[in-house]
Order: C-alpha cells, then structure tokens, then sequence
C-alpha cells in the first residue's frame, strides 16, 4: 500500500463543523454581551436624568423660603436671596404637560433652561413635613421603556412659607 499524506473528507468535515459551533458560540456571546451592554447605557442614562433632576432642585431647595409645589400647571416654585440680597423667583417643570424635558424657569427675567436630555411622562411636586417630594416618570428613548422614581429634597430653611 502506499502511504498518502493529506486529509479525508470525514476529517475535514468535522474540522469545519468544530470551526462552525465555536464561531456560533463566539457570535452569540459578542451579541448577548452587545444587548447587556445597550440595557446598561439606558439604565445609566435614566439614572443620571435622575440625579440631574435632583441636584438641580436640592440646589434651589436648600436657599428657599418660600415653596409653592403647585404652581401654574404643576410646576415647583421657589423664591429665595441671593448673595446680593435680591429675591430669586424660580420654577421647575414641563412646557407640556403630557411628555417633555424638564426646565428650570428663571420668573425674574423671563427665561427657561432645559435641565434634561430625556422626557418626563409625568411630573409632581408636594411639599410635606418639611420635605419637597418629587414624583416623577422619564420615558427612555432608546428602549421605550418608563422609570418611575420619587426624591426627596430637604430645603434646611426652618422658616418656609407655603401657600
């Protein structure tokens, strides 16, 4: 007999069936972890929304002396002075009251500001035990999914006058 070096059809069938699962399983992990990754960024990006939210308003709360949580539509205004002396006027809320970004309302010169990059579903302000509770709902773009969350701000002021 003579001695042939090379392959058979048998050994190169399972070489490229061997080949075909270990490609299959490297494309389902790369996928899996792909998907992981995109929940993660629209978790995170819901979470920064979320604390935005709440450092901006604990940012005015903590110098106000006057709160109003249901003001014009439902909005949270706040009046407090500045380092000069001069009475603040500020409001947090919607332009719409359905689905929008929440701003920040300058009253004194007649200016808003967009604080978010994702909409709010829904919006509420209480103002309670000495507390500003926050109520809200943000609606992730990317995933189509609502986040629900409640903050409590504290505004440290013993005087606060409410409506």
């Amino acid at each position: 007999m003579k001695s042939e070096k090379g392959f058979t059809l048998i050994e190169v069938m399972i070489t490229i069936a061997i080949v075909a699962l270990i490609a299959a399983a490297v494309y389902n992990a790369y996928f899996s972890s792909l998907e992981a990754w995109n929940y993660n960024k629209a978790r995170l990006e819901v979470q920064r929304v979320q604390d935005l939210t709440h450092r901006w308003i604990s940012r005015y709360a903590r110098q106000a002396d006057y709160i109003n949580p249901s003001y014009s539509g439902n909005k949270l205004y706040l009046e407090y002075l500045d380092q000069t002396g001069t009475r603040q006027k500020i409001a947090f809320g919607r332009e719409n009251t359905t689905e929008d970004y929440l701003y920040l309302y300058n009253i004194n010169d007649n200016t808003n500001r967009k604080i978010t990059d994702l909409k709010f579903t829904e919006l509420s302000f209480d103002y309670r035990e000495n507390l500003i509770i926050v109520n809200a709902e943000i609606k992730n773009s990317n995933d189509n999914s609502n986040y629900k969350f409640t903050s409590f701000i504290n505004p440290r002021l013993v005087e606060i006058t409410t409506p």
